[in-house]
């Protein structure tokens, strides 16, 4: 008899955690793409990417990830907020909103021998000047594992640009800045083992694709990545940049 009334709790356990599980994967959001995320997915692009990115996201971007590291738990990131006066390091995101012009944050998701990274750069003011920004990383220590993606969403929808200039030790891709609330964002895999400093440069005087790659990668650079030559060294804003070790 008793092993009958043990057998019974726990057919009755297995049917609760089993609808537990089900309420747990509904599904919290479809974009106009017809990708579908859960709760959990859905806070973990907010908190690699930004909030809101999911409304542009395809399903090859939904796919790079493994649907078993969609967790928001296993995010890490860095930020840093500009202002018209000053630069200042921020958490949490919340902090942004007030009298910033633009925002930079990295973000990683950690495994075994590798680590997904994302750059994001946020506007809160739409900017004066419009021409070509730069984006990119130095890698300290440590390989990429693949071609980075760079999207730019803006208020005319979502653009990507795939034609990164390698550089020694990192990379760097132009973009023609337009529209109005405008985010970028940059993703990339990179070996375990060392450190990521990624840096958005803005120009503040219209510059050609061409003269906005002349450039290296140098730890005294602008944003310790991006050090101008050239008819670029007195266009790019010097903002200062972020880091994180994987």
């Amino acid at each position: 008899m008793q092993k009958k009334v043990n057998g019974l709790i726990l057919i009755l356990i297995s049917l609760f955690v089993g609808v537990l599980s089900v309420k747990a994967e509904e599904i919290y959001y479809y974009n106009d793409n017809g990708v579908a995320f859960t709760k959990t997915q859905y806070d973990f692009f907010s908190k690699m990417y930004f909030e809101g990115f999911q409304c542009y996201m395809t399903h090859e971007d939904f796919n790079y990830y493994d649907i078993n590291n969609m967790n928001p738990d296993l995010v890490e990131n860095s930020f840093i907020v500009e202002t018209n006066d000053f630069n200042f390091g921020i958490t949490p995101m919340s902090e942004e909103v007030t009298g910033t012009k633009k925002s930079l944050k990295i973000s990683k998701i950690s495994y075994k021998n590798e680590s997904d990274i994302v750059v994001t750069a946020k506007w809160f003011k739409n900017p004066t000047t419009k021409s070509y920004d730069v984006i990119g990383a130095r890698l300290n220590g440590i390989k990429l594992g693949n071609s980075p993606l760079t999207v730019m969403i803006n208020s005319s929808g979502r653009i990507d640009y795939k034609d990164i200039d390698s550089k020694t030790d990192g990379f760097g891709q132009s973009f023609l800045l337009s529209g109005t609330n405008i985010s970028i964002t940059q993703t990339f895999r990179v070996s375990n083992g060392g450190r990521v400093y990624a840096s958005y440069q803005h120009a503040t005087s219209v510059i050609s694709k061409s003269n906005s790659k002349k450039y290296t990668i140098s730890p005294t650079g602008y944003g310790e990545v991006f050090k101008f030559t050239g008819k670029a060294a007195d266009v790019y804003d010097n903002a200062q940049g972020v880091s994180i070790g994987v």
